[in-house]
């Protein structure tokens, strides 16, 4: 095994590790194992079925939008099948490096509905684009009244709304760039030159699935159910925040929600270590002691880690055992092959 593949499959690990062992360093554990035993574990328990029930269908309803929006000769996802797919996806994020579940998304959609892995691929952009440019604007409010809002002005909250902002800019830059090219029809949406280069053919095929979606509304309606996504994973805060005895006004669950989304963009196997770190040095941020902040960190997590694992796993099972239906196949067959990647 090369240095660069041992770093790529070990590195995530390390992190953890790395991470946990700040985490728990000159920490109280019989103090900690404590404050968990007394904690309000209804509240987490409604934070975790939010997460279970709720979640994964507004997720699967902004991405079946996004997708919408591609040429496509096959038939439209259904709601249904999207949630298991997602749902599979998300729990092989937990386990794999760099998100590297999504291209079991991307082999489903080409192999149920016909989508090409351009075409795929390029609504899983975009959906990630949406969900920075979300968080961006929320950390731009933030930024604009930080007194009035949480009472507390901290140079490292500061900083962080700061860095939001910018990747969100930035992610924007890239985005509408790769995607200025006229949109393709239905017919010609799929067909290859003969004197492109692979590399470049592939580009282009990318960057036309790109400008399919950057149309119309779309970018609008992947923002409005994006920010519908952060509602309620802002009341998740809010219902740990509570558990762990820790007040703080909505706007302090807003900020805790960015970053804790910045540090866990940090790859490690299920977040672990980096979700605690990000929670626990924002809530020191804010004025919270590391008892309670700790608290807090493992609750979400616990919120967020067990209804994925336990909804993926099914999902996962279940994803190897569904084919396209007799009448996607029809359908498939008599409008000709799947588009090859």
């Amino acid at each position: 095994m090369s240095f660069r593949a041992a770093l790529v499959k070990l590195g995530p690990i390390l992190v953890s590790g790395i991470l946990l062992f700040a985490f728990f360093r000159n920490q109280d554990v019989a103090g900690l194992a404590e404050a968990l035993r007394k904690s309000r574990w209804e509240l987490v328990l409604w934070a975790g079925l939010l997460n279970l029930f709720l979640l994964p269908v507004l997720r699967a309803e902004r991405f079946r939008k996004i997708i919408a929006a591609v040429p496509n000769p096959g038939p439209s996802a259904r709601l249904g099948e999207l949630i298991r797919i997602m749902s599979a996806t998300r729990v092989l994020n937990l386990i794999l490096p760099a998100a590297a579940g999504e291209t079991l998304r991307i082999v489903r959609l080409k192999k149920l509905y016909g989508y090409s892995a351009f075409s795929a691929a390029a609504a899983v952009v975009m959906e990630s684009v949406a969900e920075a440019l979300a968080f961006a604007g929320i950390a731009l409010v933030l930024l604009v009244f930080p007194t009035r809002l949480f009472g507390v002005r901290s140079d490292a909250i500061i900083t962080l709304l700061l860095s939001f902002i910018g990747l969100g800019t930035a992610v924007l830059v890239f985005i509408l760039f790769m995607s200025r090219t006229r949109r393709p029809d239905a017919q010609n949406f799929h067909r290859t030159g003969h004197r492109t280069g692979k590399l470049k053919l592939s580009l282009r095929r990318f960057r036309d699935s790109l400008g399919a979606v950057n149309t119309g509304g779309v970018w609008w309606i992947a923002l409005l159910w994006t920010l519908v996504v952060d509602i309620v994973d802002v009341a998740m805060v809010g219902l740990c925040l509570r558990a762990a005895g820790i007040t703080l006004p909505i706007a302090g669950w807003c900020v805790l929600l960015v970053g804790i989304n910045l540090a866990i963009a940090i790859p490690a196997p299920g977040h672990v270590g980096t979700l605690e770190a990000g929670a626990v040095l924002i809530l020191l941020a804010l004025g919270i002691e590391r008892g309670p902040a700790s608290v807090f960190a493992l609750l979400y997590h616990a919120a967020h880690l067990f209804p994925t694992l336990i909804l993926g796993s099914i999902a996962l099972q279940l994803e190897f055992r569904v084919q396209p239906v007799a009448g996607d196949q029809n359908f498939l067959k008599t409008h000709g092959r799947s588009p090859q990647v």
